[in-house]
């Protein structure tokens, strides 16, 4: 964390390049939530632990 901190106050652009990785990653989960909630509302999900 303190690399981070470090390289924020040399190059001013860390915030925003980790603020724009945690916005894809949300979107990314958003599309496989959605996905998950497409696949149940059409058909069963088998639940992995009762194989």
């Amino acid at each position: 964390m303190l690399e981070i901190e470090k390289l924020g106050k040399r190059s001013g652009t860390t915030d925003v390049s980790i603020t724009n990785r945690i916005q894809e990653m949300e979107e990314r989960i958003s599309g496989v939530e959605d996905s998950l909630e497409y696949s149940h509302g059409s058909k069963k999900i088998s639940n992995p632990t009762n194989l």
